[in-house]
């Protein structure tokens, strides 16, 4: 094989590499924080979202926030991985 065509082989399979496995649409959610990451050949979602929140104590301004947090991530369309869990904030509103 000549030296320049398997350089262009060589150039070729990186680039094809790239669009595969670099993500190219970023998403960032206004639900408290996720972001998904999409490319050709999976999907990342690192989820922190807003499930409930509460004012609990009238007088000091206290709230209390329940978030969903976590990973999901899908390959070729199939989930092959989900971490999610349940973290709760109290803190002072002012």
């Amino acid at each position: 094989m000549k030296k320049r065509t398997k350089s262009i082989l060589i150039i070729t399979i990186l680039l094809l590499i790239a669009v595969l496995l670099v993500p190219f649409d970023i998403v960032h959610r206004s639900d408290g924080g996720t972001v998904i990451y999409n490319s050709a050949t999976y999907s990342v979602t690192k989820l922190h979202e807003i499930k409930t929140m509460e004012h609990t104590d009238a007088a000091t301004h206290e709230t209390t926030t329940v978030y969903n947090d976590g990973w999901i991530i899908y390959v070729f369309g199939i989930k092959a991985y989900e971490n999610i869990y349940e973290t709760t904030v109290v803190g002072n509103g002012i």
